[in-house]
């Protein structure tokens, strides 16, 4: 009996005890940065996602003041 309420627990732990909140995952970890003058002229990031893994290049028009390995959140429904 012992054995089925701890598999439970278990499974419900895994099922909904850690999940990530995907709407949340707008930060992550400058990987490379640069400055472009195409059209109209700014600054580029590369950053790597904190709950995707994935990394997004991104640009800005003025400088954010972060440099390659600081952490940064775009802002808020920016998922990649």
């Amino acid at each position: 009996m012992k054995i089925k309420i701890i598999a439970i627990l278990v499974i419900g732990l895994a099922l909904f005890g850690c999940s990530k909140d995907e709407t949340k995952c707008n930060c992550g970890i400058i990987e490379s940065q640069g400055f472009h003058s195409w059209a109209d002229p700014g600054y580029w990031k590369v950053i790597r996602n904190d709950c995707s893994g994935y990394t997004g290049t991104f640009y800005f028009r003025t400088d954010t003041g972060d440099s390659i390995g600081d952490y940064i959140c775009l802002s808020e429904g920016t998922v990649w």
